[in-house]
């Protein structure tokens, strides 16, 4: 079976994509772990767990629904934009529905009042997550894109890791 370029380029990118995914925190956990303290560190990965909570709910199928969609509409660019735009409102909506509720969770949570700046903080992770088109670089088969772009999204986590944690 011959593969063609578009398959090779695809699962190239994938794999770039999963070894950063794994490189970063193999980086990142001990460096942080030595300037922060592992109490202080398990308060870091609770904003993380919460934020993966979050992400589930503004992802809500629409990234495996948004994905079949655009491939269905390829080449149809009114479509395209149509189908965009209106998944990309459902999940701003959805995104500020689960910033209210983490807004009333803090506020309400006495053990985690004294974290609020960290856990609302992390909320940039949900922000990321929802306004970064994922399923679109997938529907329009460009991995290529959407492996650079998660991996300038991790390099810059990891820069902003380093001042937030250097600030606190």
């Amino acid at each position: 079976m011959k593969w063609n370029r578009l398959i090779i380029q695809s699962v190239g990118s994938l794999g770039i994509l999963q070894m950063t995914n794994y490189l970063v925190p193999v980086l990142v956990i001990p460096l942080l772990l030595a300037r922060v303290g592992l109490e202080n560190y398990g308060m870091i990965v609770l904003a993380q767990g919460i934020m993966n909570f979050a992400v589930a709910i503004t992802d809500f199928g629409l990234n495996l629904t948004g994905t079949r969609l655009i491939s269905l509409a390829k080449g149809d660019l009114g479509l395209e934009c149509t189908l965009t735009q209106k998944i990309l409102v459902i999940k701003i909506f959805l995104l500020l529905g689960t910033f209210i509720g983490l807004v009333f969770l803090v506020k309400t949570v006495s053990p985690w009042e004294p974290y609020e700046y960290l856990i609302l903080t992390s909320y940039f992770i949900v922000i990321g997550n929802t306004l970064m088109p994922v399923w679109y670089f997938q529907g329009i088969q460009k991995m290529k894109w959407l492996a650079l772009l998660n991996f300038l999204s991790r390099v810059f986590y990891v820069g902003a890791g380093f001042v937030f944690y250097r600030i606190w």
